[in-house]
């Protein structure tokens, strides 16, 4: 059973689940437990796989073990989202520090901007082309002079450089929405 995936002769095996399951959390699939279950089972029976053990067979349709790595699975997106969260909110603390709103920027509303107050209330979204224009790029962030003093200051408090790890938590880490409180 699964159980049995810590033992040395099954590492591979445990690595070829882990990253299975780690794929389709990345590609933004759902990571419901018995969907993946399924699909692994499909994927088991064509020429490719039945070349494992019926051990190895056994092994792969343990429930416990599953629920250890959907647990695993679950710390990871939760991470994940925590950090996107913190970075919402030390983006609009910055904000706020100038007195800036989304709609002081360049395109208001569709500057990018409202990404922020998403993540800081736990969204997750990938941020906009318009906003990853945005990054380190401060002459496209206003369109009049009446606030480029408070933005070219919020720029360089951080706001920049929340723009930009934003950007690259969605070019390099797991991407998925929270669909359902189930999912």
């Amino acid at each position: 059973m699964l159980s049995e995936l810590d033992k040395p002769e099954n590492k591979a095996l445990a690595d070829w689940l882990l990253r299975f399951m780690q794929n389709r959390i990345e590609e933004g699939r759902s990571w419901k437990i018995g969907q993946q279950v399924l699909e692994l089972a499909r994927q088991l029976f064509n020429e490719t796989y039945k070349s494992l053990s019926d051990r190895e067979m056994e092994t792969i349709c343990d429930k416990g073990q599953l629920e250890v790595y959907k647990q695993m699975l679950v710390r990871i997106v939760k991470s994940y989202e925590n950090e996107l969260r913190s970075i919402g909110i030390k983006a609009l603390s910055v904000m706020e520090q100038y007195g800036l709103g989304y709609d002081d920027f360049k395109h208001k509303r569709n500057s990018g901007f409202m990404l922020f107050v998403k993540l800081a209330n736990g969204i997750v979204e990938k941020p906009s082309k318009r906003l990853i224009a945005l990054a380190d790029n401060i002459d496209l962030w206003f369109s009049n002079s009446e606030k480029e003093a408070d933005i070219r200051s919020a720029y360089d408090s951080g706001l920049n450089e929340c723009v930009k790890d934003i950007i690259y938590l969605s070019e390099t880490t797991v991407n998925t929405r929270r669909q359902t409180p189930s999912a």
